[in-house]
């Protein structure tokens, strides 16, 4: 992982992001093995690890991407401060005017922004409603391919007649060609945008 991060960019913060993803590892290797032999029962295990596994992994992966996209230490200690509200909360000033008796209450955490406007804040939260349930609900690529083993470990699993992994599920079928075809066709018109190269550092 030291390797890994070095290899995203000659710089102190793309290492610290890749030492940090060993630790990640480690802590989760060591769990997987000493963790269900000590928890009484099987069934509460992986009730109790499903749902604490998905959130200890999603802040943590929200963590270490802070030390991968910030110019700086400082850049990336505000940042860390904010995503846990140290910096205060700002909410757009028509919605801050709606709080009513609240605002005595929560003035000394949230105050009044000329950023945004109402519509874009209720926009921008609707979009990360919408992307969530993007990312939670539809299968990923291991489940999609998981007839052919796509990694190793990753096995096919039974699908509901109706579900949505089932209507995803990739076969290598005349419309998929088509739609694999249409999406290579739209990324490559779109090679000649304005984009930044990310491995600048590099």
């Amino acid at each position: 992982m030291f390797v890994s991060g070095l290899w995203h960019g000659a710089g102190y913060l793309f290492i610290a992001w890749g030492l940090l993803h060993g630790v990640y590892l480690s802590v989760n290797h060591a769990w997987r093995l000493f963790g269900p032999r000590n928890w009484p029962n099987t069934e509460t295990y992986d009730r109790f690890m499903r749902s604490t596994g998905f959130v200890l992994t999603f802040l943590s992966v929200a963590v270490a991407m802070v030390l991968f996209r910030s110019a700086n230490a400082d850049t990336a200690k505000e940042l860390l401060q904010g995503m846990v509200g140290l910096n205060g909360i700002s909410l757009p000033q028509q919605i801050y005017a709606q709080l009513g008796p609240l605002k005595g209450f929560l003035q000394p955490f949230v105050s009044a922004s000329t950023n945004m406007s109402a519509q874009e804040f209720v926009l921008a939260m609707a979009w990360l409603g919408v992307l969530l349930l993007v990312a939670l609900l539809l299968p990923n690529t291991l489940q999609m391919t998981a007839h052919y083993e796509p990694a190793l470990g990753v096995h096919a699993r039974q699908a509901a007649p109706l579900s949505m992994l089932r209507v995803l599920d990739w076969t290598p079928t005349a419309p998929w060609a088509v739609a694999m075809s249409s999406l290579v066709a739209a990324v490559v018109m779109r090679l000649g945008g304005k984009s930044e190269f990310f491995y600048w550092q590099f």
